[in-house]
């Protein structure tokens, strides 16, 4: 009988404290909502207060010598333009501008303002729809915070200087005059249907590189770390040089004039219906060669090394005055020549 008294009191303890707790449990959320309360009453609406407009700036052409963007992760689209100003159009936001655009000393400058840790909170503003505008968007017609056009005239024969954190830059159907030089630390490089002058010059540590119907009269410079780079259908008048840490070089209806030059640590070369004027080294450590070239074998002197892997071509053959030079670790080795003799 003591037992089941003793048992009765235990349950009646244990069901008071349980009662105790589910009170202050319930007190506890009852206080923690009318503070959350009295605190959102205070924050006004996000999308009241985030405000966002397009923004063009111009110059004329004449008084730039040098186009700089100095950016963090936008899209920049480089196209022509129809007078004879640069036009450069972006969205930003009204209250709190984070872009700073401007001509000075001849430079034109596109970057980033300054940004220090003030405890405000940024939020992207929503997408804008311009018929206009075309960055592969969604249904093709999406142009947000971030997308920069920068329209550029024929009379301009200045340099175009490009830096990265992370974003891609699309060129397209212009004339470049001066120089252009890529820096991206992460991203993507596409250059279609363009024409320069001198060199081109793309150092880029992750992404891809795509150069297509494009012709330059100078030299062109890839540097990647990691990523493939992709050449069609593009004429260089001097020489290409290609260093790749990692990733894959692919070229098609390539003409050099100079020399090619490839060095990649880990990577295959494929390039089809490659017109070489001068000579071809390539050098890798990891990775399969494949060159199919526009003439015959007898144009060339060929050197070839390959500590593992086959090879197609002759150690050491002795043919025209065009170079060819391969030397790997480990890749297969294989040359076409469409001209049989």
């Amino acid at each position: 009988m003591k037992r089941i008294i003793k048992v009765l009191i235990l349950a009646g303890v244990l069901l008071f404290l349980g009662l105790m707790i589910m009170m202050v449990g319930i007190g506890f959320i009852l206080g923690d909502s009318n503070h959350h309360r009295n605190m959102t009453d205070n924050i006004p609406d996000v999308e009241e207060t985030v405000k966002y407009e397009t923004k063009t700036f111009t110059a004329e052409a004449e008084d730039i010598q040098k186009l700089v963007l100095d950016l963090t992760e936008e899209d920049v689209q480089i196209m022509p333009a129809e007078g004879e100003e640069i036009t450069v159009e972006y969205v930003d936001l009204t209250d709190d501008p984070q872009y700073v655009v401007k001509s000075e000393n001849g430079v034109l400058k596109i970057g980033r303002k300054s940004t220090e840790i003030t405890g405000n909170i940024i939020l992207m503003p929503p997408v804008l729809t311009k018929d206009n505008f075309k960055f592969d968007r969604e249904n093709g017609q999406r142009y947000q915070y971030g997308d920069i056009v920068v329209r550029i005239p024929e009379s301009y024969t200045g340099d175009y200087d490009m830096s990265y954190t992370s974003g891609s830059v699309d060129v397209e159907d212009i004339h470049v005059t001066g120089g252009m030089e890529f820096d991206l630390t992460s991203g993507a490089v596409r250059i279609d249907n363009v024409t320069g002058a001198q060199d081109l010059s793309v150092d880029l540590t992750s992404g891809e590189v795509q150069v297509r119907n494009a012709s330059f009269d100078g030299n062109l410079y890839v540097n990647s770390t990691s990523g493939d780079i992709s050449l069609t259908a593009t004429k260089i008048g001097g020489d290409l040089d290609v260093d790749a840490t990692s990733g894959n070089c692919y070229a098609d209806q390539l003409t050099v004039k100079g020399s090619i030059g490839a060095d990649l640590t880990s990577g295959d070369i494929y390039m089809e219906d490659l017109t070489l004027e001068t000579a071809i080294e390539v050098s890798g450590t990891s990775g399969n060669v494949h060159v199919s070239l526009t003439d015959g074998m007898k144009e060339y002197t060929v050197r070839t090394d390959t500590v593992s892997g086959s090879c197609n071509l002759p150690t050491d053959y002795s043919g025209g005055a065009k170079r060819i030079s391969v030397s790997t670790t480990s890749g297969d080795i294989d040359f076409q020549f469409m001209i049989q003799e």
